[in-house]
C-alpha cells in the first residue's frame, strides 16, 4: 500500500539519509550445517522474493 503511494508521489520519504541500508528481512534457524531441503528451498525463495521488493 505504501509502496504504491510512494510510486505515485502522494507519499514522500523524509529523512531518507537516516534510513538503514540493510535488507529488512531476517530469517533465524538453528544451523546451516544440517538444513533440511524444505528449509533451504524456503530460504532461497524468501531471498529471491525480497530482493528489490522494498525499492522504488
Amino acid at each position: 500500500m505504501a509502496l504504491t503511494a510512494l510510486r505515485e508521489g502522494s507519499l514522500v520519504k523524509v529523512l531518507e539519509e537516516y534510513c538503514p541500508s540493510y535488507d529488512p528481512l531476517f530469517l533465524y534457524f538453528p544451523s546451516r550445517r544440517f538444513m533440511p531441503p524444505k528449509l533451504r528451498a524456503f530460504v532461497d525463495f524468501a531471498k529471491a522474493a525480497s530482493s528489490g521488493a522494498f525499492e522504488q
